[in-house]
Formats: C-alpha cells, sequence, structure tokens
C-alpha cells in the first residue's frame, strides 16, 4: 500500500486505514504529509519544538503502518512481525529525531490497547512494547513498557513539558523516578500539587 494512503486516513479524521499488502510504497507527496503534521503538532505545544526530521517521520509512519497492518492481519508469520517492525531508525536519536518519531508513535498506546485486546500474548504485542521502551516520549502510560531512558530529549524544554505533560494526565509516575523528570514535574504543578496526588512533590 501507498505511505501516503495511510497518512491521509491520519490527516483526515485521526482514524487509521490499512491495507493487506505488507510493501509500503513512499510516493513524494509523503514529506508534505509529515509536513502538515508537524504544524499541527507544535501549535499545541509549549516552547518551541525541533525541527521535524522528515526520514526519522517517514521511518516511523512505515513502522506504525505495519503495525496497524499485523492488528488486522492476523496470520502474518511471527518472523515477518519481527522483521518489519524491528527496523531500526535511521537518524541518529535527537530532540529532533524523538520529536519527529511521536508526530506517529503518539499512537503507539492506542494501538497496543488494540492488540492486547485482541490476543495479549501475541508476538505483536512483544515487538509494540519493544518500540514503546525505545521510544519513550510517546509510550507514556502504557503497562509493562518497564524502565526507560529519556536521555535522548530531556534537555529539550518543550519536549521535556510535553513528556511531563502526558505522565500527569496518565498518572504514569513510574516515569518520575528520573531525577530531571521528577523536578520537571515538581515545576509544572508548582502550588498546586493537588492537581495530581499522585505525583511527587517536595
Amino acid at each position: 500500500m501507498l505511505l501516503s494512503a495511510f497518512l491521509n486516513s491520519l490527516l483526515d479524521n485521526g482514524q487509521i486505514v490499512v491495507s493487506s499488502d505488507l510493501e509500503v510504497g513512499i510516493s513524494d507527496d509523503v514529506p508534505a504529509q509529515l509536513q502538515e503534521l508537524d504544524r499541527s503538532a507544535r501549535a499545541n505545544l509549549a516552547f518551541e519544538a525541533p525541527d521535524l526530521d522528515v526520514a526519522a517521520a517517514t521511518w516511523a509512519a512505515t513502522v506504525l503502518c505495519h503495525g496497524c497492518q499485523f492488528l488486522l492481519c492476523r496470520d502474518a508469520p511471527e518472523q515477518t512481525v519481527d522483521k518489519l517492525l524491528s527496523v531500526p531508525c535511521p537518524v541518529r536519536r535527537e530532540p529532533a529525531t524523538h520529536y519527529s518519531v511521536d508526530l506517529l508513535f503518539q499512537y503507539l498506546p492506542d494501538l497496543i490497547a488494540l492488540a492486547r485486546r485482541l490476543a495479549p500474548n501475541d508476538p505483536l504485542v512483544k515487538r509494540l512494547l519493544a518500540l514503546a521502551t525505545e521510544w519513550p516520549l510517546s509510550s507514556v502510560g502504557i503497562e509493562g513498557v518497564g524502565p526507560v531512558n529519556v536521555d535522548g530529549f530531556i534537555q529539550n524544554d518543550c519536549l521535556r513539558q510535553l513528556y511531563v505533560d502526558r505522565v500527569l494526565a496518565r498518572e504514569d509516575m513510574g516515569r518520575a523516578k528520573y531525577p530531571r523528570v521528577e523536578a520537571a514535574i515538581k515545576e509544572t504543578l508548582g502550588a498546586h500539587p493537588e492537581l495530581c496526588p499522585s505525583a511527587p512533590h517536595v
């Protein structure tokens, strides 16, 4: 299927449409679609978001597309699931990479929830959880992710605030064990700790 069709479904109504064709073609209009996702996202962020990295976002869109396909194509061999969902990101992990990947991987929590409902022990769930661990900005609130490393983005004001906002909204206080995250949570809540009683307080 064409990646542009997958992205169109996200842009049009936030819903995902996929085909069973596991060959994902990347057409010339994909960068413009990713830029539209970027414009929409950064309009709702505090501080200035990192620049869009089209290569990182394209990789994330392709992986997410495959994950959605495997959710529907239940007869896909485990080897195929592992192969297509373990392709490494081609871009060095910097704040711009995490931001660009998150444009698509922000949908990981919903995808994992759906996959768990269908088959909690399915290889698809295992591979999606591995992605969730690798990309912690996008996986706040997902059970079973385990320890994560936020060093790749926590120094960026915009992404740190986005991360903290998600931690508070989803009450994923396991993420507050990282000192800079804990400090940012306390700063965000300020004189109103009652807004999130489960959060760490001074």
